[in-house]
């Protein structure tokens, strides 16, 4: 402990921010910026955002042709009242996907459904809370099951376990070969059975009655009652249709980020988003390894801690995976 307590005073301590522009003043000349740009105030860049998100949607307004792309963005936005609405949820969006790694190639991903539901990323999402379900559940039920037989033979009351027990069953078969119509023919074929006589059982019975009450609970609230109410169609169709919406949505913030860029770099300013794309850029490859960069910078850390790692985003996340 005294060893370490000795080697805080040489320890290289920042921010993550701090941390980025470490990475970027020596290698300014390999992103195409000036040497001697500054970190934009919080207020200065948030005006130049709006202003310009209003410079853009006035753009797509006063155009002579209306762009399909902008009429399709401003239809999933029609419920909005407020005039200036559209320009806090487009910003909000690029705020949002500023963090990612793909940044606005995000909205790319949205794609038709060329393939059963469930083999979709949120198909994939779904086929998790599935997993999770039996794997909790499962050994509960074995164990119930078994105690009622061995303490209370094959009473009335049995059939509603076993019937639980079985729908376990088909869902774990089904995992196998998952498909969206399998497992919603499952739930909706759920009808939970009465436990009647348990009361006077030699089993705890309020035990088994809290966890019947949570499986059905569970099945009725999020399976059978959210996660697979949607026909095979409907999906389908969603699908194509947000795929349509992320790629307008797309053309619309790759202008507003354009112009954005053109009034940052008059002024010599960046953004902390800006910080933490172009450290990323410098520090992970296209085919998303670390870059040489990277692996020169490793050399100087045995060991990096990070406060509150579980708050960063994923590019953040990315860059210090990186060295």
């Amino acid at each position: 402990m005294r060893a370490q307590i000795v080697k805080i005073s040489s320890a290289d301590i920042s921010t993550i921010h701090s941390f980025c522009l470490k990475v970027i003043r020596p290698n300014f000349d390999k992103l195409s910026i000036d040497s001697d740009f500054r970190v934009g105030e919080e207020n200065e860049i948030e005006a130049l955002k709006r202003e310009t998100m209003s410079e853009v949607i006035d753009f797509f307004y006063e155009a002579d042709t209306p762009s399909e792309d902008f009429l399709l963005v401003c239809d999933a936005y029609s419920q909005l009242s407020r005039e200036d609405a559209l320009d806090e949820k487009l910003l909000t969006l690029y705020n949002q996907l500023s963090s990612t790694s793909l940044f606005l190639d995000t909205l790319l991903i949205s794609k038709k459904l060329e393939s059963d539901f469930m083999q979709s990323p949120f198909g994939k999402v779904l086929l998790d809370e599935i997993s999770l379900f039996v794997k909790h559940f499962k050994p509960i039920y074995i164990k119930l099951i078994d105690d009622i037989m061995e303490l209370d033979g094959t009473p009335k009351y049995l059939s509603a376990f076993t019937s639980d027990f079985d729908l376990i069953c088909r869902l774990e078969n089904a995992l196998n070969e998952p498909k969206y119509s399998v497992f919603k023919s499952i739930f909706e074929s759920y009808t939970p059975l009465g436990v009647y006589g348990i009361k006077d059982s030699n089993i705890d019975s309020d035990f088994a009655k809290m966890i019947r009450e949570k499986f059905k609970k569970a099945i009725a609230e999020k399976f059978k009652g959210a996660y697979f109410v949607a026909s095979e169609e409907s999906i389908s169709v969603s699908f194509e249709q947000n795929a349509k919406i992320c790629s307008a949505m797309h053309k619309v913030l790759s202008r507003f980020d354009e112009e954005f860029a053109i009034k940052k770099r008059k002024l010599g300013i960046c953004d902390f988003n800006d910080i933490e794309r172009l450290a990323y850029k410098l520090l992970v490859s296209e085919n998303d390894e670390p870059s040489d960069i990277a692996r020169k910078i490793a050399l100087d850390y045995d060991e990096i801690y990070i406060d509150e790692y579980q708050d960063t985003n994923s590019v953040q996340d990315k860059i210090f995976s990186s060295i």
